[in-house]
């Protein structure tokens, strides 16, 4: 029997994202598994993936509950069992679910994991921060410098991909033989088993998720979406999540002479499923990812698939996906047109996205952390 413990930090911070997804979802699936014993001292969550799930037995509060300082007073809530639990030491390894290093102490003599899910502070923004508990105030440091310290003492790093260990390993030095690549899987609830059509939702449409911003990548590849819109007069771009579209972005498409046929909407799991389910294509135009949700929903949903070809892409995707080089974005409009007009297609790559799923799955995560957790805990 192997017993892990895990700190607050993610659940108390995020309502929804993917880090605390991976978190939920890797504890849920190992409390599956009958040599795996977990906890999780959690005593209050607006969390929507941990609060809905078996593991977690305290005080769930919705997203409205929100007011400034949330996150701090949850933790401060939060961190008195935490405390409690590494008090009593009654755990063979400790894992991480963000970087608060102040948890360091508590440790002298135990064996901790972390999980690396991306490298983009780094890659990107040169120094971006998170608040940490010294000295009983809340202080700000940067991820680089909190990440850099569990690097370096932790017993096992988990990466979720190849591309993730390699930047690891570049960026930060660390021993390629301490780091496990661990692929997260995709959640039920993002796959589409029926149901009504969400409202004003068109019915031939590319689809976009999430942020557009930046490394984002959107506005590197509206054009090739406009070009493709006007050829295509039926054709609609949905955008779920990210926000309301902006002047800059509309304006790409209103020069198009397209702008009435893109869409932004925010929808539930279950609607983003069915967005997934009936889209001609998904396009992933990103830079970069520490691996690509997205790219699993779109595939459990047999969706026709086009990323760019950097990053952890072509690692996920395989054979399953068309991928283009973000540099010569008229490789995207070629691609479009091609996936939009050719139903054979687009069934091809429905199958090969099937196939390419069964390699992905959180039972499967879950049983390679817990192999993890064994190397951790035997040093």
């Amino acid at each position: 029997m192997i017993k892990v413990l895990y700190d607050d930090e993610i659940f108390s911070s995020q309502t929804t994202g993917g880090v605390s997804r991976y978190f939920s979802e890797v504890i849920s699936h190992l409390d599956l598994i009958p040599d795996v014993s977990i906890s999780l001292p959690l005593i209050m969550t607006a969390n929507e993936y941990i609060r809905n799930s078996d593991i977690f037995h305290g005080v769930g509060v919705t997203s409205r509950f929100n007011f400034k300082g949330r996150r701090i007073l949850f933790r401060l809530i939060n961190r008195l069992p935490l405390i409690h639990a590494l008090r009593e030491r009654r755990f063979d390894v400790f894992h991480f679910t963000y970087y608060d290093v102040n948890l360091l102490k508590y440790l002298e003599g135990k064996a901790f994991v972390i999980t690396i899910h991306d490298l983009i502070p780094e890659l990107f923004y040169g120094s971006t921060y998170s608040a940490v508990i010294r000295s009983g105030l809340i202080r700000l440091f940067p991820i680089q410098s909190l990440k850099r310290q569990l690097i370096e003492r932790a017993a096992r790093i988990v990466a979720v991909s190849l591309n993730t260990k390699n930047d690891l390993v570049r960026l930060y030095g660390a021993a390629p033989d301490k780091v496990d690549v661990i692929h997260p899987g995709v959640g039920n609830s993002v796959i589409y088993h029926g149901g009504s059509t969400p409202r004003r939702t068109p019915e031939c449409f590319i689809l976009i998720t999430g942020r557009r911003w930046g490394y984002k990548n959107f506005l590197g590849v509206a054009r090739s979406i406009g070009d493709t819109l006007r050829a295509k007069p039926d054709l609609h771009l949905l955008c779920v999540g990210g926000g309301q579209l902006t002047a800059e972005e509309m304006s790409v498409f209103e020069s198009c002479g397209c702008s009435s046929r893109v869409i932004q909407m925010d929808l539930t799991d279950a609607e983003l499923a069915w967005a997934y389910a009936h889209a001609v294509a998904f396009v992933f135009p990103s830079l970069y990812e520490g691996f690509g949700i997205p790219i699993l929903e779109a595939f459990a949903n047999g969706c026709p698939t086009i990323l760019s070809n950097r990053s952890c892409f072509p690692e996920i995707g395989d054979e399953a996906a068309l991928f283009f080089d973000p540099d010569s974005p008229s490789q995207l409009e070629t691609l479009l047109r091609r996936v939009v007009g050719d139903c054979e297609l687009r069934r091809e790559l429905a199958g090969r996205a099937r196939v390419r799923l069964r390699d992905f799955s959180w039972t499967r995560s879950a049983q390679a952390h817990a192999g993890c957790y064994i190397k951790a805990a035997d040093g």
